[in-house]
């Protein structure tokens, strides 16, 4: 009997506590500044050094996906700290922040119609 473990890479782990640690981030940033949408952190990836990393969101609603894109760019800097204060003492350095809009729900649905 074999039993199975999966072994996750560092750079692994790391993207997934900074998925959880900026979606609550963004959910306390959702009563203040951006009422009435809801963003999603669907994807993190971290360089290899761990000195940056690329977030990829959805938004509902998505009629203005690009503005809220750019508005959460604007405020990378407030984002940015409210993160460091959520994970004092938990990372060696804090990697810089590059928001990105995830597009594979719209190319999820653009095949779903192909296929109808």
């Amino acid at each position: 009997m074999y039993i199975w473990c999966v072994q996750f890479s560092r750079n692994q782990k790391i993207s997934r506590f900074i998925q959880k640690e900026l979606s609550e981030v963004f959910l306390n940033q959702t009563k203040e500044n951006f009422r009435g949408l809801i963003i999603t952190v669907t994807h993190v990836f971290v360089s290899k050094d761990h000195s940056s990393a690329k977030i990829y969101l959805s938004f509902f609603p998505t009629n203005q996906k690009e503005q809220f894109l750019n508005l959460i760019r604007n405020k990378k800097n407030m984002i940015k700290n409210d993160f460091c204060l959520r994970t004092k003492g938990q990372l060696k350095k804090t990697p810089e922040l590059f928001f990105y809009l995830d597009k594979s729900i719209d190319h999820y649905e653009e095949v779903h119609n192909l296929l109808k």
